[in-house]
């Protein structure tokens, strides 16, 4: 009896200490930023947002559309400016190093992000015919949360969730993590608002967000304007290298598909 009280206990010390550490260093457990750098002779613009510098790798300037792209966490975004420019040559694409990424200061935040992404949507709106939005993973809420705040002609989500905190809540079942999350990225919440044509590319073997995820997303928009896009081989890292993948961005995103 005594054995097993005491083997009770270390089992609890051990939940809660895991629970502790899940709790204080849950920032650090979902930013990790790549180192600064990127690709030699890109362009570049710095934007100003709360006092820091955001950096983002311009690609194909010129070009009558622009696209916004936000990636996913520990991606290097200037290495995806070379795939958009050949697949959407109508379109000059901005990459955002986020907040603490890559060349832009500050530390990373849900609030953060939140903020400087309208900072370099507002910092180059008035130039193009149309402005389209592209989210990987983390960045998807980033890209539904600007979305929801300002006019975008076309959204792309690719192998997005419906909220960290659902896919948290799956990958540690034995915890309260609704009430243990401060950053949350509830997209769900805000998928009424969105009024853009929006593609959501679901990756059949993704282990890191399960597809489940955004089927909800995706349910829970207009059905007049969102279209699923599933490719059933792809994991979560190998989406965007896909055939079918570049096919349906290309299609979605071509100059005669323009909003009116």
């Amino acid at each position: 009896m005594r054995t097993l009280k005491r083997l009770l206990g270390m089992g609890l010390a051990v939940y809660l200490g895991f629970g502790a550490y899940l709790f204080a260093f849950q920032e650090s457990l979902m930013y990790h930023p790549p180192r600064a750098g990127g690709l030699d002779g890109a362009q570049t613009l710095r934007i100003g947002s709360d006092g820091e510098t955001i950096n983002v790798w311009r690609f194909n300037p010129g070009a009558p559309h622009a696209l916004i792209y936000f990636g996913g966490n520990a991606e290097a975004v200037a290495y995806q400016g070379d795939d958009f420019t050949t697949l959407l040559p109508h379109a000059t694409a901005y990459l955002v190093d986020y907040r603490g990424y890559g060349a832009s200061t500050g530390e990373p935040s849900e609030a953060a992000f939140y903020r400087d992404a309208l900072a370099v949507y507002d910092a180059i709106e008035g130039r193009y015919d149309a402005v389209h939005v592209v989210g990987r993973s983390l960045g998807t809420g980033v890209a539904t949360y600007l979305a929801s705040r300002r006019p975008v002609d076309r959204l792309v989500l690719v192998t997005p969730y419906d909220s960290v905190a659902e896919v948290a809540a799956a990958l540690y079942p034995a915890y309260p993590v609704s009430l243990m999350l401060r950053e949350r990225y509830d997209s769900l919440s805000r998928a009424a608002d969105l009024t853009a044509r929006t593609l959501v590319v679901l990756a059949g073997q993704d282990r890191v967000v399960p597809p489940e995820h955004g089927r909800r997303l995706a349910a829970a928009m207009r059905p007049d304007l969102v279209s699923v896009h599933e490719i059933p081989e792809a994991s979560h890292y190998d989406v965007m290298d896909r055939p079918s993948y570049r096919d349906a961005l290309r299609v979605f995103l071509g100059p005669s598909r323009q909003t009116p």
